[in-house]
């Protein structure tokens, strides 16, 4: 249980993050320090080597007039007029000497078995004799101890290579590495065979960095540790806010559907996380709120309906003198309060799928000026039959205004409204529909000049069942303002209402128009 935690597993992701990252860098720097120590030390060999062919070959102090250079750096004319004269001249060294008006190039080489000197005079014609290198041996012996008395018998060892024809093919520095990377040196054969082994000890570098790793291995584990920590208290902190979700959720599952997530100093994520959550408990609230309402107000409003039924099947069936057309008539009452029940329900079950969200929207364009025309020429009849004067603005310019809406809901919202005005303006009134439009927002209107509301009751008329105190003695149920404005929010549309008791009600559906899109 405790590693399928998340403090644990943050915990241990951070410990071994500080591990891998630390591991890393280290092994890094190691193989940086070590390569360059490294080549320091095969740098010193290759200076010591350069040393031992100066003192090999040349003349006591000879090396102060010049350098040793690669055969390659050779000047080919030179070398050709001497391989002319000495056939078989293989070359092995360079030595170039600074005279006073030009550079002086000694060519060193085999020749038949022989070590030659060679050079081109001045005159053009080739000096050559042949080297003897025995002689030196002393000389090299004496600076190879000199250079150990500098570094210490314990850092550089040297060993006496005896002559051999086989090495003899190959002179010059061979260097290498031996016991597992401790010693570090070069084999240094001379022309004649002979030679010297010098080693140089890498172990105290070794050991340092063995000193060093065992150094960084407790930093590192110190490190490892904090950030464990680190990474517990870290994972404790957010899992505290989820924690104090998992309470809330606990709540509501219990039943009470009014507890909220409160969160403060919370990362951004969580906090909002904790906010869907409570607009999704909002929500469920609602609706569960919704269903209540919709639950108490179909046991209300049936009651009345079913007991008028009720009341006349029993008539019917107890009185004496019931004929056939006491029958026919009782049933045609109880057809028509059933009709009156279905669409009281099915009134309501819309504004609840609509508030809902459970029915959706299916948009289309639809151009307000065509549409409210033909609204007009529909509902037209009907306001001659009232005797209501009934006209339609719309704008001067006749210009066409397209919005996106559901044609079908559109029309029962300006088909409610409009219905209401017909019902409540009495004989000889007038009722007025218009439509306003500017480049941000739509607004149509329905007017009337009919009972009015009272202004306490305006924030009421939208509720469901709640009717005005002057409309009570005019059939209704109360239902036709709430789908109303459940359509127009389902749309992000807006309703406005302001009446004059006495004198009639405007009601205006306010539409926001998308931008005209760039030239």
């Amino acid at each position: 249980m405790i590693l399928r935690s998340l403090r644990t597993k943050v915990a241990l992701g951070y410990f071994l993050l500080y591990i891998v990252s630390c591991s890393a860098i280290y092994a890094a720097v190691i193989w940086v320090v070590r390569f360059q120590l490294s080549a320091a030390a095969d740098a010193e060999n290759r200076r010591l080597a350069a040393e031992l062919l100066n003192t090999a070959l040349l003349p006591p102090r000879m090396e102060r007039f010049g350098t040793m250079i690669s055969a390659g750096d050779a000047p080919a004319e030179e070398l050709a007029k001497i391989r002319a004269q000495l056939s078989k001249f293989r070359l092995c060294y360079v030595f170039a000497s600074n005279g006073p008006t030009r550079k002086y190039y000694t060519f060193f080489g085999f020749q038949n078995g022989r070590f030659l000197a060679a050079r081109v005079e001045r005159s053009g014609s080739i000096h050559s004799r042949e080297l003897h290198l025995e002689g030196n041996h002393n000389n090299i012996l004496s600076a190879i101890r000199s250079k150990i008395d500098q570094v210490g018998t314990g850092n550089l060892s040297i060993r006496h290579l005896t002559a051999s024809p086989v090495r003899a093919r190959k002179p010059g520095p061979r260097f290498f590495v031996r016991d597992s990377g401790k010693l570090r040196g070069f084999c240094f054969l001379l022309p004649d065979g002979s030679g010297f082994e010098l080693l140089r000890n890498f172990e105290p570098v070794n050991q340092r960095l063995k000193d060093y790793s065992l150094l960084f291995a407790a930093v590192t584990l110190a490190i490892g540790i904090f950030g464990c920590a680190a990474g517990w208290l870290l994972a404790a902190s957010f899992t505290g806010s989820i924690r104090k979700v998992g309470l809330v959720m606990d709540e509501i599952a219990s039943g009470d559907y009014r507890c909220r997530v409160s969160l403060s100093r919370c990362e951004v994520e969580i906090q909002e996380l904790a906010d869907r959550f409570n607009r999704m408990n909002a929500k469920t609230e609602s609706l569960l709120e919704e269903l209540r309402m919709v639950s108490d107000n179909i046991a209300h409003e049936l009651r009345t309906p079913l007991t008028r039924m009720k009341g006349m099947l029993e008539i019917a069936l107890t009185s004496r003198d019931t004929n056939a057309v006491d029958y026919h008539q009782v049933c045609g009452d109880v057809a028509l309060e059933c009709e009156k029940m279905k669409e009281l329900i099915g009134e309501m079950l819309e504004i609840t799928r609509v508030n809902s969200m459970q029915e959706i929207l299916r948009p289309s364009a639809v151009d307000l000026v065509d549409f409210l025309s033909d609204l007009f020429d529909l509902m037209e009849p009907l306001a001659e039959e009232k005797a209501i004067d009934f006209t339609l603005s719309l704008p001067e310019d006749h210009a066409h205004c397209v919005i996106a809406a559901d044609l079908g809901k559109l029309q029962r919202v300006i088909g409610n409204l409009l219905g209401n005005a017909f019902k409540y303006t009495p004989e000889g009134g007038a009722v007025r529909m218009f439509l306003k439009h500017t480049g941000k927002e739509a607004r149509i209107g329905v007017q009337d000049t009919g009972c009015g509301i009272e202004p306490a009751e305006i924030p009421e008329i939208f509720t469901r069942f709640r009717r005005g105190s002057r409309t009570r003695g005019i059939s209704g149920n109360g239902l036709g303002l709430a789908l109303v404005k459940a359509i127009v929010e389902a749309h992000k549309w807006r309703i406005q209402v302001e009446s004059t008791p006495g004198k009639g009600s405007l009601f205006t559906v306010v539409i926001p128009l998308d931008p005209a899109p760039a030239a």
